[in-house]
Formats: C-alpha cells, sequence, structure tokens
C-alpha cells in the first residue's frame, strides 16, 4: 500500500477512536475537482475508491499533486489516499476565493503574530498544521505572520523552522498568484511587503504596570 495511505489511515483511526462521526466529503469533492490537500498544496481528484485496511472497508480520495509555476520536475509525485469521510479534517478544501484574498491581506498588514514565539517550536507547529488545516486559506496567513515575529525574536531560526516557514510562504504566495492570475514573484513581494508591519510587543514590566 501507498505509505501516504497508511499515514492517513492511522489518523482515520485515531479520530474514529476519539468519538469523531464520519463525514461524507463527496457533495463538495467530485471526481476531476482541483483542491488543495493540507500541506501538500494544490491536487486533483482523480478518482474515489474503496480500499480494505485491517480488514476493515475505507473509502478513499486519490489525490494527484499538481505542480506549480515555476517546477521544472517532469516526475510525478505519488498519489495521495486521502479517507473520505476524514479529507476536511485532514486540510482538503476548495481553492481560496477572491474575497478571502481581502481577507489575507488585512491579517498579513496587521500587527497580530498570532501565536507565542516563545513557545518550544517542536510543540507549536502541530498547532501551525492544526491551525491551517482548520482555518484554510486564513490559517495560512495567520501562521505566515507568526513566523515574521518568530524572525523578529529569534533571528537565527533552526533549520527546521526555515523549512517549515518556506513550505507555508510558498503555498500562500502560489495559491494567491494562481486565483489572481499573477506572477508568484509578485505575490511574495505583496506579502513582504504587508509584514513589514508586524511588531512584536514586550510585555509590560512590573514597573510600568505601576506608573
Amino acid at each position: 500500500m501507498d505509505p501516504q495511505t497508511s499515514i492517513n489511515n492511522k489518523d482515520y483511526q485515531n479520530s474514529r477512536s476519539n468519538g469523531d462521526q464520519p463525514k461524507d466529503s463527496a457533495m463538495e469533492f467530485q471526481i476531476g475537482s482541483e483542491v488543495i490537500y493540507g500541506l501538500n498544496g494544490k491536487c486533483q481528484i482523480e478518482a474515489r475508491e474503496t480500499k480494505t485496511v485491517g480488514g476493515q472497508p475505507i473509502e478513499f480520495f486519490k489525490l494527484r499533486v499538481l505542480k506549480g509555476q515555476l517546477s521544472r520536475s517532469k516526475k510525478e509525485e505519488p498519489h495521495i489516499w486521502a479517507p473520505v469521510d476524514q479529507a476536511e479534517k485532514q486540510g482538503m478544501r476548495p481553492i481560496m476565493s477572491v474575497e478571502q484574498i481581502e481577507q489575507i491581506m488585512e491579517i498579513i498588514e496587521s500587527e497580530e503574530i498570532f501565536f507565542d514565539v516563545e513557545e518550544d517550536f517542536r510543540s507549536l507547529s502541530k498547532k501551525l498544521e492544526n491551525c491551517i488545516f482548520k482555518e484554510g486559506p486564513i490559517g495560512l496567513a495567520k501562521v505566515v505572520s507568526f513566523f515574521e515575529g518568530y524572525r523578529i525574536k529569534h533571528p537565527i531560526p533552526e533549520p527546521e523552522v526555515n523549512r517549515f516557514e518556506q513550505m507555508i510562504f510558498k503555498l500562500l504566495t502560489r495559491e494567491m498568484a494562481e486565483v489572481q492570475d499573477t506572477s508568484i514573484k509578485s505575490q511574495e513581494e505583496r506579502l513582504k511587503k504587508g509584514l513589514s508591519n508586524k511588531v512584536l510587543l514586550e510585555p509590560e514590566t512590573d514597573e510600568e504596570n505601576n506608573d
């Protein structure tokens, strides 16, 4: 079985044991549709198939990862198998709208950081992923905003932080560029300009509170 199937099925089984009720995503996600799936970016639903896993039949979306504007690779990415009744929980959503881009820029241009820059990144990364899965493009904007604040506090971040930040920034700029039919570079410049408003506010000291 495809490794991605095993990963997604593990999440599926955990969610079922925690009492989550199956949700049929078929009404929104049809074969042939282009969607965003978690941190994998833009994908196309090629099929909906039932596989037997652990002795039980589980229905999956078969997803093909779509390459971006700047990709030069001719290599096909392996298919992703996403459990149908957990697809949305694992981050499957429609491609963002033009209206959402306006909301995204409001978040990017605000002073908000949204997460604690002092928290250990190993525990924080799961919160960032969950925010993206639950809030879609708005979650992406919040996480990009967070990393700008994180860099103010940690000018030389660890390699794993750099990798995660670059991946999220790339996902957001690529999707915005495709929706607005512009270049990725122009969206990168737009976001960077907006992020220049970020200010990491220092907590007030006891002396300041007593003034």
